[in-house]
């Protein structure tokens, strides 16, 4: 397994970073449900209705309009 570091900034506006174990590079999509699991943990499996079949990354769609901005995906240098 790889380690991958994700940055993003938090919905109160500070940069923040996740690691992620994962074979392959984790997609944006896999990465936002991992933020929404740390920064709103009451969230972490409720179904997004208003995006899920309308858009192609609903929980990328819903954080962005909770303020968060996934900015990088990068691969772990140590």
């Amino acid at each position: 397994m790889k380690s991958w570091i994700i940055s993003y900034v938090g919905h109160e506006g500070l940069p923040s970073e996740l690691q992620m174990l994962k074979d392959a590079q984790p997609t944006k999509e896999e990465a936002a449900l991992e933020i929404r699991a740390l920064e709103a943990p009451v969230l972490e499996k409720v179904d997004l209705n208003d995006f899920v079949n309308r858009e192609e990354e609903p929980t990328v769609k819903y954080l962005e309009q909770q303020g968060v901005k996934i900015l990088a995906i990068e691969e772990s240098q140590v």
